[in-house]
């Protein structure tokens, strides 16, 4: 009896944990670029821009846990994105997808929902 209640203090921390972010470079550029901060401001683009010449760098996937029924966790996963492109080198992304993912069933919705967003990462070439 004792053991179990430090076994579920861990796994609701678990649970409730940080989002995670991945960066995959999609081989579309030859060069390397060094990583920023983690909060550089990265550019949200809803689409590419026609004005300004870019390359593309990678795909950068984010995810967050939580939300559901009671509350949109979409922000945070779209800011996993921006942390992302950041950290690889980055100066803007163009949203690519959200979506929600979790076990249903529950009688109050999602019993584990993860919000989940991709981006394609781009450097400007001015």
């Amino acid at each position: 009896m004792k053991l179990r209640i430090p076994l579920i203090i861990g796994l609701v921390f678990t649970l409730s944990g940080c989002g995670t972010h991945k960066f995959v470079p999609t081989g579309m550029s030859n060069n390397t670029y060094a990583p920023k901060s983690s909060k550089c401001g990265e550019k949200m683009l809803r689409s590419f821009p026609k004005d300004v010449a870019f390359e593309e760098i990678g795909i950068s996937y984010g995810q967050t846990p939580g939300g559901g029924v009671m509350s949109d966790k979409t922000p945070e996963a779209i800011a996993e994105l921006q942390e992302c492109a950041c950290l690889n080198g980055g100066d803007a992304f163009v949203l690519a997808s959200t979506r929600d993912s979790g076990f249903h069933g529950t009688l109050g919705g999602y019993s584990q929902q993860v919000a989940k967003a991709e981006g394609i990462v781009i450097v400007f070439t001015k």
